[in-house]
């Protein structure tokens, strides 16, 4: 459902096609003053009180770490990756190889990675 604004403004621009609203050259839809407001309220409640949490930096800090020492490691020997992957790292830049198979894996796969190449648990889980 579109705001009365968001209708104006359409109307004024007298868009009729996908390429017309291209062509409009501003914001056509978007949200009322009221909603607008809620929103910068909510993402300041979020900022301090969960991406800049102490608990939560700690995690990132440790899931940081553990990409790494995962980067490095694959870096270093990339016939710890599967067979495929390992063959991606030899034929081409092998830091995209690597960068993109620690980019697919979950966070549970991270950690039991980490776990398989250097012999202990993270405390991330």
């Amino acid at each position: 459902m579109r705001s009365a604004k968001s209708g104006r403004r359409i109307a004024e621009a007298r868009v009729d096609s996908p390429e017309a609203v291209a062509a409009a050259g501003r914001t056509l839809v978007g949200q009322t003053a009221t909603i607008e407001a809620a929103d910068r309220d909510i993402k300041a409640f979020l900022v301090v009180r969960m991406y800049h949490h102490p608990d939560v930096k700690k995690v990132r800090q440790q899931a940081d770490a553990i990409v790494r020492r995962l980067f490095k490691a694959y870096m270093t020997d990339p016939s710890a990756m599967p067979s495929e992957w390992a063959a991606k790292a030899d034929s081409q830049t092998r830091a995209r190889a690597v960068a993109d198979y620690i980019a697919g894996m979950t966070d549970r796969f991270a950690i039991a990675e980490h776990a398989r190449l250097f012999d202990g648990a993270s405390d991330l889980r």
